[in-house]
């Protein structure tokens, strides 16, 4: 229990691997010849254990909580060819003469490694970037923010999604546009006004589309942030709460939860 220093680290010849599940979600993954004890200090090896085995776990676990006060969308999309940093004309112009860059400047649209680039190269990093700098796709108007701020009504929305929402995509062709969509079902008007009130404040996004009993929005990015970076899935069978969300400040997951 509780942290220690480590002393030494030893090296193995591989061995074969087990994986325990437990009844409370937890797995232990060890190698076959491993003791582990059970009910009443009972010592097995761990090619032993059986179903129905009731192993010596803790009950209780102190976890050390975490604030997450923003999320910085370059650091994720640093390395995509079609990600746009919008808004940072003026701000690069400090850095160097922007004449060779027509096109971009014409459009106030760079491409993200090149502001980083840029930016590396007089010392400093995505994260110096203005507040009023947005991110974007390449060949779509849509930017938002590259900075969201991790407040208690986007925990709650971000919850409701997770609870009542889902993602989808239809990639472009020769005969139909495609789109990246976010929806979330309600059919209360004030926890509908709450939704779009907040992908307002935090994304820049107005509803593409409003029914009875659901609203959706559209942008790859915030596609993109749900999916694979908080990998709160796509559909009831795959939702779940963000794996950097587990040990947020009680009071932050309480939102979420909410």
């Amino acid at each position: 229990p509780g942290k220690k220093e480590v002393k030494e680290i030893t090296k193995h010849t591989p061995v074969k691997m087990l994986k325990l599940s437990l009844e409370d979600g937890r797995n232990i993954n060890v190698t076959e010849n491993h003791k582990l004890y059970l009910k009443g200090k009972k010592e097995k090896k761990a090619f032993e254990i059986q179903e129905g085995d009731k192993l010596i776990v803790s009950y209780k676990r102190n976890i050390d909580e975490v604030d997450i006060n923003e999320i910085f969308l370059p650091d994720l999309f640093c390395e995509r060819d079609d990600v746009m940093i919008r808004n940072v004309r003026n701000y690069l112009s400090k850095f160097i003469k922007l004449s060779k860059h027509n096109n971009f400047i014409f459009r106030d649209s760079f491409p993200i490694k090149l502001v980083k680039e840029i930016l590396e190269e007089k010392g400093k990093s995505l994260k110096d970037l203005p507040d009023e700098a947005r991110i974007g796709i390449k060949r779509n108007n849509i930017s938002i923010p590259i900075r969201i701020k991790l407040g208690d009504d986007l925990l709650k929305i971000l919850g409701l999604y997770i609870a009542e929402g889902y993602l989808r995509k239809r990639d472009s062709s020769k005969n139909q546009k495609g789109f990246y969509q976010i929806s979330i079902s309600s059919s209360n008007e004030e926890l509908k006004k709450l939704i779009k009130k907040v992908f307002y404040e935090s994304f820049k996004l107005n509803p593409s589309y409003v029914a009875e009993d659901q609203i959706v929005f559209s942008s790859i990015i915030v596609y993109e942030l749900f999916k694979d970076y908080l990998d709160m899935g796509t559909r009831a069978s795959n939702k779940r709460i963000p794996s950097i969300f587990l040990n947020l400040k009680k009071e932050k997951l309480a939102n979420l939860l909410s």
